[in-house]
């Protein structure tokens, strides 16, 4: 199960990710920055498991280099 719910994450935040950048961010990088997350959340806490995915990648998006953004 935990699995699963990973491999959701991971796909989810890949798409705010790009949704909340209108699409101006690289795919492969919002995919990166995904995984990156992803594997650094214990799925087995309710807490972290329960924050909503797109505040994450609104929270996410200030932080990542201009370079990675299309112009």
């Amino acid at each position: 199960m935990v699995n699963s719910d990973k491999v959701f994450f991971c796909n989810q935040l890949a798409e705010y990710l790009l949704q909340e950048s209108n699409y101006k961010l690289e795919n492969d990088v919002a995919h990166s920055i995904a995984k990156s997350i992803s594997d650094s959340i214990d799925f087995t806490n309710q807490y972290e498991v329960h924050k909503s995915i797109r505040q994450r990648a609104l929270d996410i998006l200030p932080s990542v280099k201009k370079e990675y953004f299309i112009a």
